[in-house]
């Protein structure tokens, strides 16, 4: 890439997925100084921060895990001299000034000296609402947009529809197969819109098919055979009560799991709040647990020359994307006007509203969509006991959809052996002549 002047002395606002061509940007043009952030990063940084001195004071006071992460982050919006109408923020000023005298809510020194005299330049966005919302108070700030990283195509999409699931994931894994054996770089490719309960599945195919995938990138400390033990522990019928019940069950773990990774993480979150879990009974005791390690990320492994898993609808440049489960609620996800907090109480603190979010989903799925990395567009209309509809995208777009489309290949060979016998039958019973048929017994022989 050419050297930008317009990165010079900048700071640059682009997703996660973006921030290692960026970086490889830095390393090609040492001298070049700008500060990288994504939106998130720059929404908090105008917000109070907290820590789990917080959340231990609120359970102190008898709130539960979840209930205590949104009324903070809730006060971490507010202003101390705010006006507010909504009730539940008017019930929550008094915590706030108590919580900001006694730093447990603290906010960064100066915060617009990270944007003072820089130009700010937004990178792979498809909106500029919420950074403008966050920058709004910042005096002499205007946005400029590069697209240089976009890569847009002008092919009309297709959708492959399957009848299920085990369809969807056999195609998508043929077709990254190909992909490899004719040379493309596995880290360059990435699957998209895959659930966490195709897992298990997409760990069988990936030995059949003779590559990795980084599946362990999303886990949570919940999700470790180590935490299932400390809890299954906590909950037995030899456990003791109190904090010592958290003690036993921690040594337990930490001598059956010696060598995990995450042990020494995992042991400190499980001290911290092991004074809180202390006073209430076990069916509470657990449930803090789990809400606590649901929201600790598992380390993730070195994990080289594997296919990577993609969240969210920004696509790292120079890659190749299979997008899965194009159904609708997920392509885009639809976000309600359910939270702690309402959208009218959002508005009153700067946060985005479910209406925000939703027109930002929209926009940044169009972006996706119009990509010219994305390879494969898949559909699957059940999944186990569930039915779905195709995503509304489809129809907006224009987008051709293909049912149960076959390839005239195979890179597995049990499912080669699969094939050609189902094929083989389908000759002699009804006497058909697969084209297929031919390809499969030479390649197996």
């Amino acid at each position: 890439m050419k050297e930008k002047r317009l990165f010079e002395h900048a700071v640059i606002i682009a997703p996660r997925a973006y921030h290692e061509a960026m970086l490889t940007y830095r390393k090609e043009y040492p001298y070049t100084d700008f500060k990288l952030m994504t939106l998130e990063e720059v929404e908090s940084s105008f917000h109070y921060q907290y820590d789990d001195r917080a959340i231990l004071e609120l359970l102190k006071r008898g709130y539960g895990f979840n209930r205590s992460l949104d009324m903070l982050d809730a006060m971490k919006a507010m202003k101390l001299d705010g006006v507010y109408h909504d009730q539940k923020l008017v019930a929550l000023m008094p915590l706030l000034r108590e919580f900001v005298s006694s730093n447990l809510l603290y906010s960064t020194a100066f915060p617009e000296k990270t944007f003072q005299g820089r130009q700010i330049v937004v990178i792979g966005y498809a909106s500029g609402r919420r950074i403008a919302n966050a920058l709004q108070e910042l005096p002499n700030i205007s946005l400029s947009w590069d697209k240089s990283f976009d890569e847009i195509g002008d092919n009309k999409k297709k959708v492959m529809s399957f009848p299920d699931v085990h369809a969807e994931l056999h195609y998508v894994f043929n077709q990254i197969a190909r992909d490899i054996d004719n040379g493309i770089d596995p880290e360059t490719i990435y699957i998209c819109g895959a659930d966490s309960d195709m897992r298990f599945e997409m760990e069988q195919l990936m030995l059949r098919y003779g590559f990795n995938i980084d599946l362990q990138s999303d886990r949570t400390l919940l999700e470790l055979p180590l935490s299932r033990y400390f809890l299954a522990e906590l909950d037995s019928d030899n456990a003791i009560e109190g904090g010592e019940s958290v003690a036993s069950a921690l040594l337990l773990t930490r001598k059956k799991f010696p060598d995990d990774p995450n042990l020494d993480a995992f042991s400190v979150a499980i001290l911290t709040y092991k004074e809180a879990a202390s006073s209430l009974g076990k069916e509470e005791r657990i449930s803090l647990f789990e809400d606590l390690l649901m929201r600790l990320n598992a380390k993730k492994p070195k994990c080289h020359g594997a296919v990577k898993i993609l969240h969210g609808c920004f696509i790292p440049p120079n890659s190749r994307v299979y997008l899965l489960n194009f159904r609708q609620k997920k392509a885009p996800h639809i976000y309600m006007d359910n939270d702690y907090l309402s959208d009218e109480a959002k508005k009153e603190i700067g946060l985005p509203t479910s209406m925000l979010l939703n027109e930002e989903e929209r926009l940044s799925w169009q972006k996706m969509l119009s990509s010219s990395s994305i390879a494969e567009i898949t559909f699957s209309a059940r999944k186990m006991d569930q039915s779905y509809y195709l995503s509304s995208f489809a129809k907006e777009l224009d987008m051709e959809v293909v049912e149960n489309p076959s390839l005239p290949y195979e890179y597995s060979e049990r499912f080669a052996k699969l094939m050609a016998s189902d094929m083989e039958d389908q000759r002699k019973k009804y006497h058909r002549n697969p084209p297929l048929l031919p390809f499969l017994k030479h390649a197996l022989d």
